[in-house]
This record gives structure tokens, C-alpha cells and sequence, in this order.
């Protein structure tokens, strides 16, 4: 296999990979080495490529422990080596890899409590000879070995007793066998023959001998543009009459066949290079948070080409039991990756976390890229990886998703609405003093929101659909069952055409629902305040291409969105209209295709807008501060705009909370009642004091505040009512390198942070992450005080190709006969 040469052609040079890996519907080249000279006019040769692998699980439902209770997870009977012979073959699982899946039970820790419960989890172990069961089993076999999984796909087993250790018992009737995928079949697409020769049958993937040397052959392969996607075993098998030699397993011939972004004829085709660089190929980017005025962003480190990543991407597919005959169909491999990124329900890769306690897993915040977590999710045999929150998600289905050749890139939304009751009505419901009610508000506006977008054709819907479609696997809301969302396409969500799969509605409210403000009496009734239609959905952005500046794309998922205005008339107009009161809707300029759109989502099943908007008010109130950074004292400006012209004086309670990213309010840090009176066609200005110590001892993750202005006009009773989300800034960290850099040469990054408050910092972790060049380091501090802390480590940066050689050539070798 000219490994080096193939990876070049088929853009897959960068993985860190010996084996050799390809994109669908492109040639590559594999060099074959007999014992003789090959006669196209007499040698029958076949080249077999199959996927799937064989699974055994094994229920230990009888076993003895002692004080350790982990260790019995280690100690893996010599009964399941014992059940494995290797002198018979079961038909074609003699090409077959073999997977181990223990169920066992796990300590879970919570909070309060320690307590035990039966969970399934699984501990993959890959063997590379063929097996078979035997036919009689004794009743107890008892465990004399140690297993330990590592990063690669093979395991080494390591026998002899273990005194300190108390073996357990296994019946052997505890156990089961079946197929991942069923047996590999040519029809399923699991059994690929490709022939040369002599006879040449129908070939689903294409072949020719593109040259003959000696006793060496060259043969160009080309795979179907629709074929699986995924890892498989490659064999040359010699046919005679007496029936077919097969070449050995080796798993250094195996082949990865990915999605192709640079053909025309795959479902992931990109007609742009700068787009497939960015999107298949970019593997660091920045992914947006903060608030829609004050955005801020976090670098993330795919790393879909490192070490392992590969294998680690497959396992999740297989873990999940995603059906072979799916993986070749990138509108399902991206459903299931959608519900296997998270493990709400199906022990996806995380396990998503809102509550503030992290202190039995890892801080959303401190991840710094995807590659850590696919690795330590493979490492630990399929276990789900604490914690994460949208944009960790995001980060990580985005290198699953490029790694298999999928183009993908994360978007965030940002004042996203979480509507849980599905009536395109976000419900902020507040009390006579202006606090938000918690126990009654159950919808809430995100600051922002990170998901997905993959391109791709939708053989499924009109082909005016495909193109971007969302994808989103934090766990919201179910679908079919699973809590996943999309693929749904953006152009669909834009015209309102929500009738498409998958999951178009709940997208279409997170990007349209309306603010509506309640008040609640005294006697629990409530009554609309003020309606805002503009609120949610002010800015989409992604990463711009070959730059680390955000790109604008509300336009693509939204047009002009047009502010809808309600003027109540009494009887000074009855010269206008017959009755004494009566109301026009005006909608401002541009918002006539956002009604259409909004027309077309009702039409498909959204329900209609029952509501009747309160009366314009004729003033005006919004919130503004600076950049303020963590620990400071800043002001909080209202600006109060009287558009009518009439003077009014206006009563205003400003209420401040301490609140999650998410929305959701904690501590209620401020509350101050203004008035103020304010001419005709006039502004003005009022500053509110908000000092640091009101807020920092009850700061929550991410450091978000929530302003919610609650007013009336003196002179008509009409309502006013406003919100402003303000992020405070972290301190910065600065890295800067001393000395110059060089390839095989040992430097030094120094990590800069200043502790800017009145107070210790205790427990403080750095994560350095360096996409190709070091895994993830850390540095952690105990006890920080006032001061400049500084974090140096020392980096040997090797010169890659040495460490990852690839062979320029790998032969085939089989003999023929005759």
C-alpha cells in the first residue's frame, strides 16, 4: 500500500495514522506481492475489504469482592479467554475483530451521598486472531488474570494469580454472542469484492491492475461515493477450484474510508476549496459567547487529525450500535452523532452539567479542546466524560463530524430562546416588585447558544433544502425518543417551511419566539406587561473563514425582522371609526418577508400568536454598560426616550440578579426604585451604581448579570418593561515564548496571570493545549495570592514525520498456485 502517496491525494496526510485512509469515490493504490509472476490469463484474484466485528457480552451476575470494589471491574475472568479457541473458525468471523462488553456496577457519588446502583458500561477488547465458542462449557471458571485497556485498539492480557485480589465466579451461561451489524454481507454493503484476473465479476467499488513488475502488482481501487464509512480489514484471496487462500489478518493493512467533501457525487460535496480547508481540514477554531454587544470568544482545539481521535470517533459509532448499513448515509451518521455526543440517554461522550458543582468531574469552563475528551472516553472503555455545557458539545460533535470527512462548523445564536412549552412564547413572568418569579417562569432566553451546522445534499427533502443544516446535541428537548435535534435545514427554517425533518420547530423558536412579560398580582393573576418581538435571535455568527474574526450569518437564518406596533384610540377618534375604541397594528418597514415566513410556520403547525400586544407605551427604555471587568465597579446607564409629544414622568424599579448563561436566575443583587420626568421628543439619562461587592460573593460560573427594568407613565398607566444580560470579563491570561523556537528543540511557554482581587485565590488549574505539538498539560496552584502568578512548561517539539513515519510501501503478500 503506498500509504504516504494515497494520504497526499486523497487530502489525509495530517492524520496521525500508519494505517492507510481514504475518501470515498477517489482511486487509491495498493501494491500486491506473489510468489510468482501474476497471468491476467489465468490467475483468479480477489481483494476483500470487510467491516464489522463480532460481540460477546458477558453478564457477571454472580461474583465475591472484597474491601476494593473497582478492582472487580480489573479482574476479568480466565473463563472469557478459556471460552475463545483458536483452532476452529465460525464462518466469516475468522476475519473478524472480537469485542468484550462487561456489564458490571459502578460506584456513583454524589453531593450528599455515596450510593451503588446497577448501570451498564462497557470495556472493549479487541483480539486479533479468530475465535469461536465452544460447544460445552464448564459450569465455573475463576479469574486468573489482569486486563488493561490502552490508547490503541488492541489490549494486552497479562497472566498468573493475584493472591491480594478475591476471584469471582462466572457461569457460563451468562453469556451471549451476536454480529455488530450482522455478518459482513455484499448486499449490506459490509463485504466489498473487487476481483482481477481472469474472471471478473460485478464490482460494487471499481478496480483495475494499473501495472505488473515481477511478481508485484499495482491495482487502483476506487470505493463507491456512497459505500460505508468507517475501518476495514483488507484481504487478497487466490481463487482455484479447490476454493480461496486468503492472505492473514494484519491490521496494519486495514483502510479507512471517509465522506469526500471534494467529489461531486458525495452527499458532502463543497464546490469551494477555501471552504473544504475550512471546514473538513481547519483543525483549531473560536468558538463566540458572551452577550450580543459585548461578545467575547474561546479558541477550541479539534484536533480531528491527532493520534487516536480516529478510533476514537468509530468507537463512539460503535458504542452507540449505529447500524453499519446507516454509516454510509451522512444525514443519519449526523442524527446519531447528534444523540451520541451527549449521555442523557444512551452513555453518549458527556455528560451535560448546569448546576455549578463540577467537583466529581471537569469544569465545562476548563476544557480547551475535543481531543482530551474523545481520548479519555476511549480510554475508559465508553464511559461518559464529565462535564460540558453547549459550546463544549458543539466543539466536540464538530470533530467527530470532520474527522469522518463531514464539512462542519459551530454556530452561536445568541439571546436563544429555550421554549418548553413549544407556543413560540417565551414567558418571563415577574412580581408586583419587579423580581422574576422563578417557580413560575419555565421558559428562559440563553445569552447565547452553541450548535452546529454540517453541509450536505438532503436526498429526503426538495433539493432547494440542502446546503447548512442545523444539528444541535446538547440535550434540550427529545426527538424520537433520544435527546438529539436536525439535521434541519437552515433554508427551511428561514421560510418557515417547518413541515421537513427533523426537528424544524424547535430550531424556528429558539430563532422567533417572543419576549413576553407578565405581571403577577398579589391573587396570582397575571397580565401582559410588554410584548418583544426582536428580542430573541439578535445575532447568528460563526468563524470566519482563514481569519479568527466572527462572520455574520442572521441573514441566513432570518430575514428583517420588522417591530410590530399596537396603537389604541378612544373617543377623540370616533370621526375616524365608528366605534368609540379601536386598535391599528402597524408593522415597521422590512418586516413583510419575516411575516410571510411567520405565516408559513403557522401553516405547518406553529401555533398562531392568540395574543393581543398591550398599547405603545410612546416611550422608550434600554440598558447599557461599558466592558466591565470582574471585581470592578461600574455603571449601569438607563436611557429613557419620550417619542411622544407630551411630557411624562416615569416610575421604574431597576431589579439586578446574579444569573446562569442559561438564563436562569440566582441571587438578586440590586433593586432600586427611579423616577424621572422627562420633556417631549426628548432623552434622558439615569446612572445606577452597581459596586463589586454587591455582586462577587454570589457570582455564578461565567459571571453573567441580569437587569430587569419594570415601569409605568404616571400620566397613562401604560406600562414599560426591559432587560439587559451584562458579561463580566475575566482576567486575562497572556502566553509568550522565550527564546526561538525550534523543531527537536526544547522551549519554554510562560503563562502570565494576575490575581486582580482583594482576596486569595484557592485551587487555581492551568490547561495548556497545543493542537500537533503536546498533549494537554496542567499546572495547579493551591494558594494564589495578589500578585502575578506564572505557569512555565517545557515543550520538546519533535519533528512529526519522524514519529509518525509512514512506510512507502506496505505489500500484500499471498502466493499462487499452479
Amino acid at each position: 500500500m503506498r500509504i504516504a502517496d494515497n494520504k497526499k491525494v486523497h487530502n489525509t496526510g495530517r492524520f496521525k495514522n500508519s494505517n492507510l485512509i481514504v475518501r470515498r469515490n477517489k482511486e487509491f493504490i495498493i501494491d500486491i506481492r506473489f510468489n510468482r509472476p501474476f497471468n491476467k490469463m489465468q490467475d483468479n484474484v480477489e481483494v476483500e475489504f470487510l467491516i464489522g466485528e463480532l460481540l460477546f457480552e458477558i453478564s457477571f451476575k454472580h461474583f465475591r469482592f472484597a474491601k476494593r470494589f473497582h478492582n472487580c471491574v480489573l479482574n476479568l475472568s480466565l473463563a472469557l479467554i478459556k471460552m475463545l479457541q483458536t483452532t476452529e473458525h465460525l464462518g466469516t468471523s475468522s476475519i473478524m475483530h472480537l469485542t468484550f462488553c462487561v456489564v458490571y456496577t459502578v460506584c456513583h457519588i454524589n453531593s450528599q451521598r455515596m450510593y451503588l446502583l446497577p448501570v451498564y458500561r462497557t470495556i472493549c477488547l479487541y483480539f486479533t486472531k479468530p475465535v469461536m465458542i465452544e460447544s460445552k462449557h464448564p459450569k465455573k471458571y475463576t479469574s486468573l488474570c489482569r486486563s488493561f485497556l490502552f490508547n490503541k485498539r488492541e489490549i494486552n492480557v497479562r497472566y498468573g494469580r493475584d493472591k491480594k485480589r478475591t476471584p469471582f465466579s462466572v457461569l457460563a451461561n451468562d453469556c451471549c454472542a451476536h454480529l455488530t451489524g450482522g455478518s459482513p454481507n455484499e448486499n449490506r454493503g459490509t463485504y466489498i469484492i473487487v476481483s482481477f484476473g481472469k474472471d471478473i465479476g460485478e464490482m460494487i467499488w471499481k478496480c483495475r491492475v494499473l501495472n505488473t513488475q515481477g511478481n508485484d502488482v499495482t491495482v487502483g481501487i476506487t470505493p463507491d461515493p456512497s459505500c460505508i464509512v468507517g475501518r476495514f480489514r483488507t484481504f487478497v484471496a487466490v481463487v482455484s477450484g479447490l476454493g480461496k487462500q486468503r492472505t492473514p489478518k494484519n491490521p496494519d493493512t486495514d483502510v479507512y474510508v471517509l465522506f469526500n467533501a471534494w467529489d461531486p457525487a458525495d452527499q458532502v460535496y463543497l464546490s469551494k476549496e477555501s471552504d473544504r480547508q475550512e471546514y473538513v481540514l481547519n483543525d483549531v477554531g473560536v468558538i463566540y459567547n458572551g452577550e450580543f454587544n459585548n461578545m467575547s470568544s474561546r479558541p477550541w482545539n479539534y484536533g480531528q487529525f491527532e493520534e487516536g481521535v480516529l478510533d476514537a470517533c468509530l468507537l463512539v459509532l460503535d458504542a452507540g450500535k449505529v447500524p453499519l448499513v446507516y454509516r454510509g448515509n451522512a444525514t443519519e451518521v449526523v442524527r446519531q452523532g447528534s444523540a451520541l455526543m451527549n449521555s442523557q440517554d444512551d452513555d453518549g461522550v458527556l455528560v451535560g452539567n448546569w448546576s455549578g458543582d463540577y467537583s466529581i468531574g471537569t469544569s465545562p469552563t476548563a476544557w480547551t479542546g475535543s481531543t482530551e475528551i474523545l481520548l479519555k472516553y476511549a480510554r475508559e472503555g465508553g464511559v461518559p466524560v464529565c462535564f460540558a455545557q453547549c459550546w463544549g458539545f458543539a466543539g466536540v460533535l464538530n470533530t467527530f463530524l470532520r474527522c469522518l470527512g463531514i464539512p462542519a462548523r459551530v454556530i452561536t445564536n445568541y439571546c436563544s430562546a429555550h421554549d418548553n412549552t413549544g407556543n413560540l412564547k417565551t414567558d418571563i413572568m415577574l412580581d408586583e416588585d419587579g423580581k422574576v418569579n422563578k417557580s413560575r417562569t419555565r421558559d428562559s432566553v440563553w445569552n447565547y447558544h452553541c450548535w452546529n451546522e454540517v453541509y450536505m445534499t438532503r436526498p429526503d427533502l426538495p433539493q432547494k433544502f440542502s446546503g447548512w443544516q442545523v444539528v444541535d446535541c446538547t440535550p434540550q428537548e427529545t426527538s424520537d425518543g433520544l435527546y438529539r435535534c436536525g439535521p434541519t435545514s437552515v433554508s427551511a427554517i428561514k421560510d418557515g417551511e417547518l413541515s421537513y425533518p427533523f426537528d424544524a420547530k424547535f430550531v424556528f423558536a429558539e430563532l422567533n419566539s417572543d419576549v413576553i412579560y407578565h405581571q403577577i398580582d398579589k391573587y396570582g393573576k397575571t397580565k401582559i406587561l410588554h410584548v418583544d418581538t426582536a428580542y430573541v435571535g439578535k445575532l447568528i455568527v460563526t468563524k470566519r473563514i482563514n481569519s479568527n474574526q466572527y462572520e455574520d450569518i442572521t441573514s441566513n437564518y432570518k430575514y428583517p425582522e420588522g417591530k410590530c406596533i399596537c396603537f389604541h384610540f378612544q373617543e377623540s377618534c370616533a370621526a375616524i371609526a365608528p366605534c368609540p375604541y379601536f386598535s391599528i397594528i402597524v408593522l415597521t418597514p422590512g418586516s413583510k418577508s419575516d411575516k410571510q415566513s411567520m405565516q408559513m410556520a403557522e401553516s405547518r403547525g406553529v401555533p398562531l400568536r392568540d395574543y393581543e400586544p398591550p398599547a405603545e407605551a410612546g416611550v422608550d427604555i434600554q440598558l447599557q454598560a461599558d466592558t466591565v471587568k470582574m471585581g470592578e465597579d461600574f455603571k449601569l446607564t438607563m436611557y429613557i426616550k419620550n417619542q411622544s409629544s407630551k411630557r411624562c414622568t416615569i416610575d421604574a424599579t431597576i431589579t439586578g440578579s446574579v444569573v446562569f448563561y442559561t438564563g436562569v436566575t440566582s441571587t438578586t443583587i440590586k433593586q432600586e426604585t427611579r423616577k424621572a420626568t422627562v420633556e417631549a421628543w426628548k432623552t434622558e439619562k439615569l446612572l445606577i451604581d452597581i459596586r463589586a461587592t454587591e455582586y462577587m460573593p454570589h457570582l455564578v460560573e461565567q459571571s453573567n448579570l441580569l437587569f430587569v427594568v419594570k415601569g409605568s407613565i404616571e400620566e397613562t398607566g401604560a406600562s414599560l418593561t426591559t432587560m439587559r444580560v451584562v458579561t463580566l470579563r475575566t482576567p486575562e491570561l497572556t502566553i509568550r515564548v522565550s527564546g526561538s523556537p525550534r523543531v527537536g528543540k526544547a522551549f519554554t511557554v510562560i503563562v502570565e496571570f494576575r490575581n486582580p482581587y482583594n482576596f486569595a485565590l484557592e485551587n487555581v488549574q492551568f490547561r495548556l493545549d497545543s493542537p500537533g505539538l503536546i498533549k494537554t498539560k496542567f499546572k495547579s496552584y493551591k494558594y494564589t495570592a495578589l500578585r502575578i502568578s506564572y505557569l512555565s512548561i517545557s515543550i520538546d517539539i519533535q519533528d512529526q514525520p519522524i514519529k509518525y513515519q509512514i512506510p512507502t510501501k506496505l505489500y500484500l503478500n499471498t502466493s499462487l498456485k499452479g
